[in-house]
């Protein structure tokens, strides 16, 4: 299934500023690409497909621990957030 988004963090910053223009383009397109899955590695350079592989990694990574997160049903039990929905859905229960 193709991912509707996906961020990509500053730890790759100075990498993508080290290449040129063109080349961080292409590299952003391709993350595009393999985002909607439809990319083929084989068009990178060897060096812009080790940043490409470090990067979609980072981003699987951080995919799956908010999706992890996400199942645990949201804020923890004595967090302030936590109590407001609490109330707020009590309220709704009560109301006609």
């Amino acid at each position: 299934m193709a991912r509707k988004s996906f961020s990509v963090h500053s730890d790759f910053y100075e990498e993508l500023l080290s290449l040129p223009l063109a080349r961080c383009g292409l590299l952003v397109h391709h993350l595009i690409c393999w985002a909607m899955e439809d990319f083929h590695e084989s068009e990178l350079l060897p060096e812009d497909a080790l940043l490409f592989r470090l990067m979609t990694k980072q981003i699987e990574r951080i995919s799956t621990a908010n999706s992890t997160n996400g199942k645990t049903g949201g804020a923890p039990k004595g967090n302030k957030n936590a109590a407001r929905a609490s109330e707020t859905s009590e309220t709704s229960e009560t109301s006609p």
